[in-house]
């Protein structure tokens, strides 16, 4: 059996492993755009910063993509899930802060960061590595 697979295409909001810089600031400006849609306050320069630094540095991961999304409060989410069987979802939040949640085989965990600076840490990439074991 080969290993080799057609990834396929992505849907908007969503990033991928051949994502590029440009890509985030396109997923970016669509979470944007989602909030004035919905008349949700907008994300802060604050949080489009860590968000789009948390992105660019979470590209290279091995995966699934990541699905970005504004939230009510003014958060942008970026979330990575296998239907119904597990999730990894981070908060950028208005402050500066991220709140990761995770969710895999009916067990929750978290973590909370001051700033997006120290993402992705052992926490994180162990949560997405159980995240792809789902999958395999």
């Amino acid at each position: 059996m080969s290993t080799d697979r057609n990834p396929e295409p992505l849907a908007d909001g969503e990033i991928g492993p051949e994502s590029d810089l440009e890509d985030v600031v396109r997923v970016l400006d669509e979470a944007k755009a989602e909030a004035e849609e919905n008349a949700w306050p907008l994300p802060s320069a604050q949080t489009h910063r860590s968000a789009r630094s948390l992105l660019a540095r979470m590209i290279p991961l091995p995966g699934r993509p990541l699905c970005v999304y504004p939230l009510f409060d003014g958060e942008i989410a970026i979330e990575a899930a296998v239907a119904s069987r597990g999730s990894v979802l981070l908060s950028c939040e208005p402050d500066g802060s991220v709140l990761c949640l995770v969710n895999i085989h009916q067990k929750s965990r978290h973590a909370k960061y001051e700033t997006a600076d120290p993402l992705p840490d052992e926490f994180l990439r162990d949560a997405l590595s159980e995240l792809n074991e789902i999958e395999a």
